[in-house]
Order: structure tokens, then sequence, then C-alpha cells
């Protein structure tokens, strides 16, 4: 399956690939609830796309963009102008609404997690209902596990799924943290992962 790193014009496929693969997700149905919620969510991975994946990060998408993964350096907030992080934080109130105190709450105990230093974030990656468990999943990701593994550096991820964490793994991350969470968030697992020595 060919794999190729996203620009600009796949937007519009990108954030609705992640949307549908997101809509049953534990994490999403948890923080993003009432109406209009593939509208919210839309919104969501619309605007980290623009400010985060596709200027600072790297975006790996199959050919049609049935599965998309995005990955940032662990310091890719810090890159964003006050104008840009003011309009995350605008944004965080429409997605979340009477939520997001909550929401900002657990994600505060997640990041704070005492965690190995990664220097990248498997920051989300989805692929379309129709077209799981074909590989693509791991086809999306392997370009940049190769690349991790070539510079040496390591990369982490959260994961709210019991069946994603055995998934990982396959692909040589380790849990280093199991949360169970307050509110009602679903348990999230930290994942890391060192590049592979026989590289």
């Amino acid at each position: 399956m060919p794999v190729d790193q996203a620009d600009r014009p796949d937007l519009q496929q990108l954030v609705d690939t992640l949307v549908e693969s997101h809509l049953d997700y534990a994490w999403e149905m948890w923080a993003v609830v009432g109406d209009d919620r593939p509208g919210r969510l839309s919104e969501a991975f619309r605007s980290d796309l623009e400010l985060l994946g596709l200027p600072h990060g790297v975006v790996s998408k199959t050919d049609r963009c049935e599965a998309v993964a995005v990955w940032l350096p662990v310091d890719a907030g810090e890159l964003l102008t006050a104008d840009q992080r003011g309009r995350r934080e605008r944004l965080a109130d429409r997605v979340f609404g009477d939520r997001l105190a909550v929401v900002e709450e657990v994600d505060e105990i997640v990041s704070s997690t005492s965690c190995p230093a990664a220097d990248w974030h498997l920051a989300t990656m989805g692929t379309l209902p129709s077209c799981r468990r074909q590989g693509l999943g791991s086809a999306v990701l392997q370009p940049m596990l190769e690349q991790l593994d070539r510079d040496r550096q390591a990369a982490r991820l959260e994961t709210s799924t019991t069946g994603n964490v055995a998934f990982y793994q396959r692909h040589g991350f380790e849990v280093v943290a199991e949360l169970e969470l307050p509110h009602g968030a679903p348990t999230t697992w930290i994942m890391h992962r060192r590049p592979n020595d026989t590289v």
C-alpha cells in the first residue's frame, strides 16, 4: 500500500478520515458530547492539522487517505504564535462546551504523568471503519517508525482503547503508565517507543 506525506491540498480528506475514524473512539465519545459531534470534531482536527500537523509535524496518509497518522515534535505547542494559541483556546470552548474544564483537568493529568523522554508524539491516527483490519494502520505508521530508528529518536503516544495497546506494542511501543482518570474519563495508556537497536 503506497504511503505518502500529506500536504495542504489533502486537508479536507485528512479531516474527513480522522472524524469518521474517531466517532466511536472512547476519548472523543467522553470528551465531545451533545449535538453535532462530527462538526465539532471536524473543527478540532482541522485546527490541529492547519496549525501543528502540516506546518510542524509529519502527516502520513495512504493513497486515498483511507488511513492517516499525525506525528508532532514533543515541543510543537511552543511553536505557536500568541494569536494561534488564542485561536485554539476559542476553538476548545466550541468543541467541548461546558465539559471544557473537566477535559482540561484530565488532559493535565495525562500530560504531567512522568514518562521517559521522547522526541516525537503520535498525536492521532485513524483508519476509515470500512477499511480497518487490512494493514493500513500499520502501513501509515511504518515510514515514520523507520525514520525514528534511523535518527535514533524516541516516540510516545496515548490511547484509550484496550485493543490499540496490543496494536502499538506490535510496532515497538511499551506501556509506561496506565491511568485511571477522574470524571468518568476512559482509562488511558501512555506508551513509549525506543529506537530499534537492530536497525
